[in-house]
């Protein structure tokens, strides 16, 4: 990625509606110091006043499987009547490397680059780390389908949508995933048997919850209940303050630099 910077004239962040505050990598963050700075550097750059420049760079960056790829193809969709480019699935990890440049605009002609999905090296708060595995930023194996999948029903039931008991069979709302779960694999006659050497048979039913837990999953993913935002947008709210002030007080720093 660093190699391709020195000819990309453009980096966007992708982000996750669903978590505006903790779907970002913090080291693409504070940049604000740096504008003046940088629009500086652009202003005295012969590379962006030189005659005959038909053609610009732009790199997509952002947490894994927030979407660039999906992005780079509607994209290229939409102004090039192109088919898809990229290969996209709903899971982590799809993109490995930075491809080479796509096409996606002709007037001008703008070429974007698709990169792997960056995280932190450890996510050190367990509630970011579930709300980034519901939202696939993890491999769903790596973190386990009933956990994500109780992660899920709590924050339906913290913002009091229900919407998910007519899709497991529930008389009313419930707060145990297993309990969810087991109704909801007999409503949708999603029973497996397993051996038992308790029963004359040698057989008994059980619910299938790694099927139930994937197809929870997926309809939340899908936005089947309803468009949900994980983060506390009040949270969000402070953490932007919090934000605003730490890029003053730096840029205050950055004149002070430049005024010596």
């Amino acid at each position: 990625m660093q190699a391709k910077l020195r000819s990309v004239d453009c980096v966007m962040e992708i982000h996750d509606a669903r978590v505006p505050l903790y779907g970002r990598n913090p080291n693409f963050s504070h940049l604000n110091p740096i504008v003046p700075m940088v629009r500086d550097m652009i202003e005295n750059s012969n590379r962006y006043h030189r005659e005959g420049m038909e053609e610009y760079n732009a790199m997509i960056i952002g947490i894994p499987n927030v979407g660039k790829s999906s992005f780079i193809n509607i994209t290229r969709a939409k102004n090039l009547k192109k088919v898809t480019s990229l290969k996209v699935a709903p899971s982590a990890g799809v993109t490995k490397m930075v491809h080479m440049k796509v096409k996606i605009s002709n007037y001008p002609i703008i070429f974007l680059y698709d990169t792997p999905g960056i995280l932190t090296p450890r996510v050190s708060d367990p509630t970011a780390a579930l709300k980034l595995a519901v939202c696939g930023s993890f491999p769903d194996h790596d973190v386990g389908l009933m956990l994500i999948a109780d992660y899920i029903l709590f924050t339906l039931n913290r913002q009091k949508n229900y919407k998910y008991t007519s899709l497991l069979g529930l008389e009313e709302p419930c707060d145990c995933i297993t309990m969810a779960l087991t109704k909801g694999a007999i409503h949708l006659n999603k029973m497996q048997q397993q051996r038992s050497m308790a029963l004359e048979s040698g057989l008994h039913k059980k619910p299938n919850f790694e099927y139930m837990s994937k197809m929870f999953i997926e309809k939340f993913r899908k936005a089947e209940f309803g468009k949900i935002v994980l983060d506390d947008l009040d949270q969000f709210t402070q953490f932007e303050q919090c934000n605003d002030d730490f890029e003053l007080k730096e840029n205050e720093v950055f004149e002070k630099s430049g005024n010596n």
